[in-house]
């Protein structure tokens, strides 16, 4: 009786089943679960319904500030705003940087040739300390050549650099030149006993600099991998998200290295009624330049910017000495010639720098203080020379 049962049963459920009209509502069925993003680095985390992108990511990994899934039926155009107000960013992809396409390149930095142009108004403080030691004995026993400096005059150092900036974080190619020009003038009292004699100083000089210069755009959450020595400086920060946890927008960082050329030329003479001394030194040289720059954007809503550069070089090369003196219609004159010697100089500057085109780089004016010193660019056994000057530098720069 049990199995009859169950058997008429089944077939009742069948038949009603199959009985069932067209017109009849559908079946309950129980809301599928949202959609999930496609990105490995969000698997898992479902989309907003009223929002969901019908597009594979340009970029695998691609994703915004908050977290969340890039907005819009289609791929955004052009590159992402960040570090500035960023939109979007992506995390580290250093291993193909070719593959990027629109993410090859450092946003709103602007490839090709660039300038720049410098002005520093400059204060030296020479302290020559020169002399002729035993190289006048036959003429002028035990009375060397020691004439100083007369005090030299502020004046205006020009620099100017032009460059260019290659693709996909490779780097830059820089060349710049400044010179130096100083002059002093002043009366001695007690130099010629037969009256007063004037002291003239010059002070001229050169450099040439030929560097290759990387860019990253948020050194404060740079990452650096245990193989940095077999990777391309420049492209360390590409696609990878700025930190904004305590310098917001991030730090900007620019590091240089290569080759410098330099001469210095120093030359003071004194002329009295009965006596002239002249005192010269010339060095020629080259070595390797670095340099480290950052710039730190303000809390603020005006495209301001902290700026600070350290820069360094030393050059090795050749320095030549002269020393003379006449008195009553008696001279002599000697001096070494050809002497190797080693000369590093630092530069120091910190001010303010104004992007008016933030977040694009196009121009940028820069106002701050600069320290300049020249470490014995006159050494010899018995003689040396040191150079220190500070000042006011103002710098435009185009298509930075």
């Amino acid at each position: 009786m049990a199995i009859t049962a169950v058997a008429a049963a089944l077939i009742l459920l069948s038949s009603a089943s199959s009985g069932r009209s067209q017109d009849s509502p559908p079946p309950v069925v129980a809301p599928s679960a949202p959609p999930v993003y496609r990105d490995a680095a969000f698997a898992g985390v479902a989309m907003p319904p009223q929002a969901q992108p019908v597009y594979e990511p340009i970029t695998p990994g691609a994703y915004d500030v908050v977290g969340s899934y890039l907005p819009g039926p289609q791929p955004p155009n052009g590159r992402p705003m960040y570090p500035y107000r960023a939109d979007q960013y992506w995390p580290p992809q250093e291993a193909y940087p070719e593959s990027w396409s629109h993410l090859a390149e450092l946003p709103k930095v602007q490839l090709g040739w660039f300038g720049d142009v410098s002005a520093s108004i400059m204060f030296p403080m020479l302290d020559p300390r020169l002399t002729s030691g035993d190289l006048l004995d036959n003429v002028f026993p035990g009375n060397p050549v020691t004439l100083n400096s007369a005090h030299l005059d502020p004046n205006v150092l020009p620099r100017i650099t032009v460059g260019y900036r290659y693709e996909r974080g490779l780097g830059e190619i820089r060349a710049s030149f400044q010179t130096y020009a100083f002059d002093g003038r002043e009366t001695l009292g007690a130099f010629d006993p037969g009256g007063a004699a004037t002291r003239r100083t010059s002070l001229r000089g050169n450099i040439v600099d030929l560097d290759i210069c990387y860019f990253e755009f948020h050194a404060e959450g740079l990452a650096i991998p245990r193989n940095t020595f077999f990777m391309i400086p420049g492209r360390l920060g590409l696609g990878q998200p700025p930190v904004r946890n305590r310098l917001s927008p991030p730090l900007e960082l620019r590091f240089t290295l290569g080759a410098r050329g330099a001469n210095m030329y120093f030359d003071s003479s004194a002329q009295g009624p009965t006596t002239y001394e002249r005192v010269m030194s010339n060095f020629s040289g080259g070595g390797i330049h670095f340099a480290t720059e950052v710039n730190q954007r303000l809390w603020c809503d005006a495209p301001f910017f902290w700026h600070g550069r350290a820069e360094g070089s030393g050059m090795w090369g050749y320095v030549d000495q002269n020393f003379a003196r006449t008195v009553a219609g008696v001279s002599g004159q000697a001096g070494p010639t050809g002497l190797t010697i080693g000369v590093p100089t630092v530069n120091v500057e910190f001010g303010l720098s104004w992007g008016p085109d933030s977040p694009n780089r196009y121009r940028r004016f820069t106002i701050a203080y600069q320290y300049q010193e020249w470490f014995s660019f006159g050494a010899t056994d018995d003689s040396n020379a040191n150079l220190l000057m500070n000042g006011i530098l103002m710098r435009g720069e185009c298509k930075y």
